[in-house]
């Protein structure tokens, strides 16, 4: 099975050799779940879990509930242990004339395509910064397989996992979210596309996460975050070779660095 991103109408996988994070949409409950997957002896195991419902469609309304349940070194945690049952649990890829199902425990998710492949995980690139290529630093140097630590009175605390790609953003920690992702010497540009936290939905159809994110490049240039419908732009303001600033919303400013000089 190829490493990548598939996507489906009501489901999201991202696949590398070391995690994957799945979305879905379940009909039956009206909820919107995501999962983290981590490899271990050439399996995946589950390590975390997020829950939303009701299963909203739009990103301007407020869920009613969100739970999650997550494994923190070896203890498993989380605002609803009901789902405790689900740490620990793998998957089953079934690959059927180009479409992708995945088979969980209790049901079977899909179908997905495949939109965007890589042989190993996405490496970040380390070219410098220069007039001309921001777009492609902004983009190569975000590629990769992040896990997510924090330092709690001296112990390290795993607390998410992203993957980034040339065209996605695969984000689960505290909020899980995906999104189409491109970028140009302007700035960054995102169509959050799913999302769990205060805001929490799936797009009616998610195979719109596929198709190319359209940029009006008259959006940039602005001194904050400019919003187009759901699609985000990060205006660049500033850079040197090691670091490109971006205005990001409510006045944030955003440090992007190269991998080289983290």
């Amino acid at each position: 099975m190829k490493n990548g991103i598939y996507i489906g109408k009501d489901s999201e996988l991202g696949l590398t050799d070391s995690a994957a994070i799945l979305f879905f949409r379940d009909p039956q409950h009206a909820w919107l779940e995501s999962r983290l997957y981590a490899k271990r002896e050439g399996k995946f195991f589950c390590i975390g879990v997020c829950r939303s419902a009701p299963a909203l469609m739009e990103l301007h309304q407020s869920s009613c509930r969100i739970d999650t349940v997550f494994l923190d070194r070896g203890r498993i945690r989380g605002s609803d242990l009901s789902m405790a049952p689900l740490v620990g649990t793998t998957f089953q890829l079934d690959e059927q004339e180009k479409e992708l199902w995945v088979k969980l425990d209790a049901e079977t998710i899909g179908p997905l395509a495949l939109n965007e492949s890589f042989l190993h995980d996405p490496c970040p690139g380390r070219r410098p910064a220069e007039a001309g290529h921001l777009g492609e630093c902004l983009r190569e140097w975000n590629r990769g397989v992040i896990w997510e630590h924090i330092q709690i009175e001296g112990e390290d605390h795993e607390i998410g996992c992203q993957i980034n790609t040339d065209k996605h953003m695969l984000i689960f920690e505290i909020s899980p979210r995906s999104a189409r992702f491109a970028a140009v010497n302007e700035g960054v540009v995102f169509d959050q596309n799913i999302r769990q936290g205060q805001a929490s939905f799936m797009i009616q159809d998610n195979r719109e996460a596929a198709q190319p994110l359209i940029i009006e490049k008259q959006s940039f240039g602005r001194e904050t975050c400019v919003w187009n419908g759901k699609t985000v732009y990060w205006s660049v303001a500033a850079y040197d070779e090691d670091h490109i600033e971006l205005h990001g919303c409510q006045g944030a400013v955003y440090s992007w660095s190269r991998p080289a000089a983290r």
